[in-house]
């Protein structure tokens, strides 16, 4: 841009310019829409500098009054001046015929500018971005240093940048996603779906989310505050418990959970503590969509604590399992046999 124009537009918004700037200013506006937006995009700079309103200075139409405003207030001192004066108004009488178009064009852009605040408005929103995690698992960073672990086929939306004045960090997730939230009780962090939504300050938890999907939240450390639109049902969540939401009534179903095997395709280990055999089954047949039979002759009084690396196929898991505990396994279609070894 012109640096000429640019500094007839500071001049104009600090109040400096005079009667034949501000005409020179509307008439190169008025041509280029793009110098029109930088104006725009100045008066905003400054309103935010000086402490004044956003609201007052973020459309085209202020922007525009104020041009129209000082024009006209140019031509009334000028007017006022000649009658106290007793001189020839002849040659400023010239002068507002020159004004009178100028004015009536800027009348006719504030008219139309109902339109194209709407506009640009849209453009000056926060883009928002979107982030896929197809085939495998992927890892996102927020803007507010919050990461987020997107599972296999889920999507997650959000802004370039969470601004203080929204009022809360709002993300957008449809799939299942593992969050760790950097803490700012000033602003809460949302998770956003059309079934529920998770209110967040800092924490970690697991969430599965979206129209086609069982909605649930489990939440490992901290605190969520989860709800739905269907019922405005609210439940608070402790460390340790689970909420699945029924998608006919918007209730909520709270458990007591082993929450780090929702987080185990995050983790990529399964954690055992003090578990027996009967639970260590439980988890298999959660993770890897199997049913389990158990001989009544399998010891279900011993426990075991560590973990396993998260295996592609159930057979994997158990042959890892079998060198600790004493079983013996044989898997037909979609059930599972355990006998002792």
């Amino acid at each position: 841009m012109d640096e000429n124009l640019e500094n007839l537009m500071i001049k104009f918004i600090n109040n400096e310019c005079d009667e034949n700037e501000i005409i020179d200013l509307d008439r190169r506006l008025r041509e280029s829409p793009e110098d029109a937006r930088r104006f725009f995009e100045l008066e905003r700079a400054h309103g935010i500098a000086s402490g004044m309103s956003l609201a007052g200075r973020s459309d085209i139409g202020a922007s525009w009054l104020r041009l129209k405003d000082r024009i006209e207030r140019e031509s009334s001192d000028k007017q006022s001046a000649a009658e106290s004066m007793h001189v020839d108004t002849s040659e400023f009488s010239w002068k507002m015929r020159r004004f009178i178009p100028y004015a009536a064009a800027v009348a006719v852009l504030v008219t139309m500018a109902v339109g194209i605040v709407a506009y640009l408005n849209r453009r000056s929103e926060i883009p928002s971005i979107t982030v896929a995690a197809v085939d495998t698992p992927r890892e996102v960073t927020l803007p507010d240093g919050s990461k987020v672990w997107l599972n296999s086929h889920s999507t997650l939306s959000y802004p370039e940048e969470f601004t203080a004045g929204s009022g809360y960090r709002k993300v957008n997730l449809d799939g299942e996603g593992y969050f760790e939230v950097t803490h700012d009780a000033a602003v809460p962090f949302v998770v956003s779906s059309p079934e529920m939504d998770i209110r967040v300050l800092g924490t970690r938890f697991c969430a599965r989310m979206g129209a086609s999907l069982v909605n649930w939240v489990s939440l490992i450390d901290g605190s969520v505050r989860v709800s739905s639109p269907v019922s405005e049902a609210t439940v608070l969540l402790c460390p340790g418990q689970k909420a699945v939401l029924d998608a006919k009534s918007g209730k909520f179903d709270i458990t007591d959970v082993n929450t780090s095997l929702d987080a185990v395709w995050h983790d990529n280990v399964i954690p055992f503590n003090n578990a027996n055999i009967l639970e260590i089954v439980e988890s298999l047949e959660y993770l890897y969509g199997v049913k389990v039979v158990v001989s009544d002759k399998v010891d279900t009084v011993s426990t075991y604590s560590g973990e396993t690396k998260r295996f592609d196929s159930i057979e994997e898991a158990l042959e890892f399992i079998a060198e600790s505990v004493p079983v013996d396994f044989r898997v037909e279609g979609d059930i599972v046999y355990l006998d002792p070894s």
